[in-house]
């Protein structure tokens, strides 16, 4: 009897040892596996027999752990998407922590604020852009737990408009925790939007508005007082009414071409006025327009002059157009020269080309040059209306350069006169250049 359980109970001793060593051995391998898996290496999986002891407990790992990969990978393409989508944001972006540091910023932000994100990340917002009302707006989302709040501020030569969207975690009291009040502030969001063009849009309408209505408002009541003084019984004087009526002509020859330059001015900027675009022989277009204001000049003592480089004689544009450009630009030349002489130059300079409307005139004050080309604006205006001016002209001539492809360019001393000269740079189209020019 002795010699059979002796046997088995060794058998039964050496079974319990190596199922502990099996047991061990598994226990060891879920162990490792969870600790890889806690340490964010959730691609790693054990694989078990079917129905081999703990097959049950590594299955439902390893579908937690394809879960929890899931989870992350979509959290990722998330997490980049937010980032691309704000990186590709017109509007500055800054994204605060708790302790209102840089945790990121877009290229929008960069450029407005010309700041490179290693300027930023890691130190406060307030370090590197001082705004005093970007520093109350974020202390006021702290404290008041606003749901968003916005400002205006005016740094250098910009407006902008910054709100602040704050982030609330983890509640701090049960009884608030459905409540930002109740909730820990985590960081915000700051947007800053320029809106410095439409500012500028804005004044631009109001000054056009303002302009117009004064530009309008003087023949109008000019006429509506000539035209009550005839029905007041001047009529009746033959000489006194026709007096009155040439200068009610006068007005309205004025209102209208103020009307017909705001119309053309308008198309050519909305595109309307499409350029057809020729080779033009140069001198006898030239001609053309000094033929309508020979009288003028003759009666001012002012001579009208060409002064054309050899070979440069024809030009790539629309005629209409560059017939417009050249009479306005010598009806300026010749409104303001009291005597001397006007002259268009036809060159070659450098790598480009050049057109000038030259003059002997009363010159243009340097603080004025800048302004030149703008709507209404009139070095002296009364001595322009006085000379049935709108104010228009230049500007009319600066889109029309534009539209082009070309630049103008203003140069003027007082008492000495002014030049204006159309370039036509070399790296411009064949097209819209200036042809056969030689030195």
């Amino acid at each position: 009897m002795h010699e059979i359980i002796l046997p088995l109970a060794l058998l039964l001793i050496l079974y319990l040892l190596i199922r502990d060593l099996y047991l061990n051995r598994k226990i060891k391998e879920i162990t490792g596996f969870i600790q890889e898996l806690s340490e964010g290496n959730l691609k790693k999986r054990l694989f078990l027999k079917k129905g081999e002891k703990f097959s049950g407990i590594v299955s439902g790992l390893n579908r937690i752990a394809e879960s929890f990969e899931e989870k992350i990978h979509e959290a990722n393409e998330q997490s980049h998407r937010l980032e691309s989508t704000l990186k590709n944001l017109p509007d500055g972006i800054v994204l605060l922590d708790n302790n209102d540091v840089v945790r990121f910023v877009n290229p929008a932000f960069e450029a407005l604020f010309n700041v490179k994100s290693s300027q930023l990340k890691g130190r406060g917002l307030n370090e590197v852009i001082r705004v005093p009302e970007l520093t109350e707006l974020i202390e006021i989302i702290r404290t008041d737990r606003s749901l968003k709040k916005e400002a205006f501020v005016e740094p250098i030569d910009k407006h902008l408009r910054i709100k602040a969207i704050p982030f609330f975690g983890n509640s701090i009291t049960e009884d608030k925790a459905d409540s930002p009040v109740g909730r820990e502030y985590t960081g915000a969001m700051i947007v800053f939007r320029d809106i410095t063009e439409g500012k500028r849009t804005d004044e631009t309408r109001r000054d056009f508005v303002a302009n117009v209505s004064h530009e309008l408002k003087t023949p109008i009541t000019a006429i509506r007082g000539f035209t009550e003084t005839l029905l007041d019984g001047a009529i009746e004087d033959r000489n006194d009414a026709l007096r009155f009526l040439n200068t009610i002509k006068s007005h309205t020859e004025r209102m209208d071409r103020l009307i017909g330059d705001l119309i053309k001015l308008s198309r050519i900027e909305f595109g309307a006025m499409p350029l057809e675009k020729r080779p033009l022989p140069l001198e006898p277009l030239i001609d053309d327009v000094f033929k309508g204001f020979e009288t003028l000049c003759n009666g001012k003592g002012i001579s009208l002059a060409k002064d054309m480089q050899k070979g440069c004689t024809e030009i790539e544009a629309d005629p209409h157009r560059l017939i417009q450009i050249l009479t306005n630009l010598i009806d300026n030349a010749v409104k303001f020269t009291d005597s001397g002489h006007v002259t268009v130059k036809t060159e070659k300079q450098g790598s480009g080309y050049i057109i000038s409307v030259e003059d002997t005139g009363i010159g243009i004050p340097k603080r004025h040059l800048l302004r030149l080309g703008e709507r209404f604006f009139r070095v002296d205006p009364s001595r322009s209306r006085e000379l049935g001016g709108t104010g228009l002209g230049l500007a009319i001539v600066k889109h029309l350069v534009k539209a082009h492809g070309w630049e103008m360019k203003i140069e003027s001393e007082e008492g000495k006169g002014t030049a204006v000269r159309i370039l036509m740079p070399e790296s411009e189209p064949a097209e819209e250049k200036l042809s056969n020019c030689s030195a």
